[in-house]
């Protein structure tokens, strides 16, 4: 991996201290690399343009046998990860990603008016060799078409809002409205209505399951990184996130008179700073107090759709469910916690890849002492 040149954000140095908290033990001159661990070490080279190892060449880093952590942010990829999908980029789709694409772009065209085609003549076939791969690629395609409008919708709805933005309890409802899902809109419920003839209480019911689902699949969209070649908005940087008056805490220095040093003394800026990073780190780890990512509520959200909404609006039975995590300052260790308690864990101690990026030294203009924890 070539060295970043002139990046303030990346760190590591290779010190104990710069790897991840499940590398490291307690020494007796403090943290020190567990044994097992130390085959796997990262090593410093020099690459000279021709490929050699040789002085004076650009800073690299090897790292032997598997990816076991990123260097620039210290997170770690769950150990049963294939070895592409952890260091997939936006350029590895295969080929259900290109067929999909390419399917999609003939049937924009074919609905143009320009094109002048009959309806009944708008059609598409496509050929393959057997059933599974038929199946793949039809919920490849599915799959794409759902969250490309999911994401859609969730921009028009944030544009349309202005600079205010939506809260949490309106971002479902406001989704739902650009959809155009709403009962009375009739030529739309064929998209998202199991029964699109029901009447009176029957509409009703539909029109809040969809809000519900919307909100959840809002919130669940955050998470970062859960899909490799398909980043959400905010990792396009189409959208941004923002807490209700933190501006207003940070620069109100009576809250911060009792403080530890580091943060009494610090202008608003990096005490924006500092808050923010765990800020978005528990949102986007989905550690947040919500009706709609609690368990018993999610479960009610699932029900109903199923008995009011077609799919993919629906939440189905077999999907995992992405409820709400915990930050944990002293989490239990990867092996204890499990295939399924990991996924609820978001690690804050004191070596998390989260310490880590709060103690950058261009924050602060220094290293930080391991047991300062922020301001609440």
């Amino acid at each position: 991996m070539p060295e970043p040149a002139q990046d303030e954000q990346f760190t590591f140095g290779g010190s104990p201290a710069d790897f991840p908290e499940e590398w490291q033990e307690e020494g007796p001159n403090g943290p020190r690399l567990k044994a097992d661990k130390r085959k796997n070490v990262p090593r410093r080279l020099e690459v000279a343009p021709d490929g050699g190892v040789a002085g004076g060449g650009r800073p690299c880093w090897f790292i032997p046998g598997k990816f076991g952590f990123c260097l620039n942010c210290g997170e770690m990829p769950a150990g049963q990860a294939r070895e592409f999908n952890k260091l997939a980029t936006l350029s590895a789709e295969g080929r259900s990603s290109a067929t999909t694409l390419l399917v999609s772009s003939a049937l924009r065209w074919l609905n143009r008016a320009e094109a002048r085609i009959p309806e009944d003549k708008r059609k598409l076939l496509a050929f393959t060799d057997n059933r599974q791969d038929a199946a793949l690629q039809a919920g490849h395609f599915n799959d794409l078409i759902f969250v490309s409008l999911l994401r859609a919708a969730t921009l028009a709805a944030l544009r349309c809002a202005g600079p205010e933005g939506l809260g949490d309890q309106d971002i479902g409802a406001r989704v739902q409205e650009t959809l155009g899902f709403k009962a009375q809109n009739q030529p739309r419920r064929l998209e998202w209505m199991l029964d699109p003839d029901v009447k009176g209480v029957a509409q009703l019911n539909a029109e809040k399951a969809i809000a519900k689902v919307l909100w959840y699949r809002v919130w669940s969209d955050q998470r970062r990184g859960w899909r490799y070649t398909n980043p959400n908005l905010e990792e396009l940087g189409l959208i941004d996130a923002r807490y209700l008056s933190l501006d207003d805490l940070v620069a109100d220095q009576e809250e911060f008179a009792a403080a530890r040093r580091e943060l009494r003394d610090a202008s608003p800026a990096n005490r924006r700073k500092a808050h923010s990073i765990p800020f978005d780190a528990m949102r986007t780890g989905l550690a947040v107090s919500t009706e709609v990512l609690d368990n018993s509520v999610l479960e009610e959200i699932g029900y109903a759709s199923r008995q009011s909404l077609r799919e993919p609006w629906t939440i189905g039975l077999q999907e995992r469910k992405r409820t709400a995590s915990a930050l944990m300052i002293d989490a239990p260790k990867r092996e204890e916690a499990g295939l399924q308690g990991e996924p609820l864990v978001l690690r804050g101690g004191s070596r998390s890849a989260l310490a880590k990026k709060l103690n950058r030294t261009a924050m602060w203009g220094r290293k930080l002492a391991r047991r300062i924890r922020l301001h609440s």
